[in-house]
């Protein structure tokens, strides 16, 4: 199933989704190059304030339901682990 969702991710062409370029399948592990990231997860920006501006959080939600529609759309996978939602920048 994994290897199925990384195919499929593999296709996906979208400003809000990290591309990923190629896996390689080792007896023990898989190896992923993908687009360099350098921001966080959403759970870690989410967990590290107390409250943030409305406006901040209108605009993550917007960010992610355009990708997940997108992905949706493309191909009726959405994979829902918060883990998985990365933010390029934390806001203020």
């Amino acid at each position: 199933m994994i290897l199925n969702e990384m195919e499929i991710l593999s296709k996906l062409d979208h400003p809000g989704i990290v591309k990923l370029f190629e896996v390689y399948q080792e007896p023990d592990k898989l190896i992923f190059i993908m687009e360099l990231f350098t921001g966080s997860e959403l759970y870690t920006l989410l967990t590290g304030k107390k409250k943030m501006p409305e406006k901040d959080v209108a605009n993550i939600i917007r960010q992610v339901t355009v990708a997940l529609n997108y992905m949706h759309e493309y191909s009726n996978f959405i994979n829902s682990k918060l883990g998985w939602v990365l933010c390029t920048e934390i806001l203020s």
